[in-house]
């Protein structure tokens, strides 16, 4: 797959058929918007369990993290007993540690008792531009469209109007 998000266009390759289908974002010019309106929606219930006492948020400073300056935030979330049919209370703990220069989650922690504990870390940073060639199809693939169905834009078209009787 190729994802090009300065020409904002995707292409998938069939290394069988020598083909590289072209696909458009899902939602075109939408996509910030519903970005937006989920990221609203899950700071508001953040900000709500933080209100009830269930969440504790708690800034960790500022942190070097593979060779980049990362600020940290500590999530603490209890899941009183009895809430999820638990007999004692749950602590999820989540540390996420974010780079404001290179705008990119760099490291994230989780310790969940009911599903144990995952670490994420960004790893090989290069901070120089990328060749363009990593982002051109190769010259010997023929280039289609991508169709309705799939991942293309024609999927979420509005259907054509009914005839007129």
């Amino acid at each position: 797959m190729i994802n090009d998000p300065v020409a904002d266009t995707n292409f998938i390759l069939h290394a069988d058929t020598k083909t590289a289908e072209q696909m458009g974002r899902p939602f075109g010019g939408m996509r910030g918007k519903f970005k937006d309106a989920i990221k609203g929606s899950v700071e508001y219930r953040k900000q709500e369990a933080i209100a009830n006492g269930s969440m504790n948020k708690e800034d960790l400073g500022t942190q070097t993290i593979a060779g980049v300056s990362a600020q940290g935030t500590r999530i603490t979330h209890t899941i009183p007993t009895g809430q999820i049919g638990n007999e004692k209370p749950i602590v999820i703990v989540s540390e996420h540690w974010y780079s404001n220069d290179l705008q990119v989650l760099v490291m994230s922690k989780r310790s969940d008792p009911r599903f144990g504990d995952t670490t994420y870390t960004l790893t090989n940073i290069q901070r120089s531009e990328p060749n363009a060639s990593l982002f051109q199809v190769p010259s010997d693939y023929k280039v289609t469209q991508g169709g309705p169905g799939r991942h293309g834009e024609k999927v979420l078209q509005a259907p054509p109007p009914s005839p007129e009787n």
